[in-house]
């Protein structure tokens, strides 16, 4: 006599992931997740973050709800703190005006009328937002950089060169009119 084997009895055995076995480590950083300057990431390492609408700020956001120095983040300890600079649009966390605050890994970074998140440095997420990162500033035939990583880049160079009145040389090669 023969059996059909019917699926519901077979039993397999799932063993629970502990994610990546060795994850790579990341700085804590923020990321722009609403309004103006969407998908813009900034580390926060060893140095102070400054963010604002001026040329000078680590993570500049160009629009008018944004002060030009709105708010500065840093280190402290095993932790992170953020501090508001005198906005005239306070600096929020998690829909809360603060003066000074610690961050928490998720929390949201309300500056003006654009949202940005807190990933902790201990946090798998930095990874999904850098790869979703390279998939908005990378072509997918060429892997190269696309126009939009060469506007943000040459945007970020600029100010940096005006921030520390150095001069800034910029070469266009085109391969063969290859677009």
């Amino acid at each position: 006599m023969t059996r059909d084997r019917d699926d519901n009895e077979t039993t397999k055995r799932t063993l629970a992931s502990r994610g990546p076995a060795d994850p790579d480590p990341h700085a804590a950083c923020v990321v722009v997740i609403h309004g103006a300057g969407l998908g813009r990431r900034v580390d926060v390492a060893d140095a102070a973050v400054m963010i604002g609408r001026s040329h000078e700020a680590d993570l500049q956001i160009n629009h008018p709800s944004v002060s030009r120095r709105h708010c500065q983040l840093w280190k402290e300890g095993s932790g992170y703190r953020i501090r508001d600079l005198g906005a005239t649009n306070p600096t929020r966390i998690n829909d809360q005006a603060i003066d000074e605050s610690e961050l928490g890994d998720g929390d949201h970074v309300t500056v003006g009328e654009s949202v940005l998140k807190f990933i902790s440095d201990s946090s798998l997420e930095a990874s999904y937002h850098e790869e979703v990162y390279q998939l908005a500033t990378l072509d997918a035939l060429t892997e190269l950089h696309n126009r939009r990583h060469f506007v943000e880049m040459l945007e970020r160079e600029l100010s940096r060169s005006q921030r520390h009145l150095r001069p800034l040389t910029l070469a266009i090669v085109d391969l063969d009119h290859f677009k």
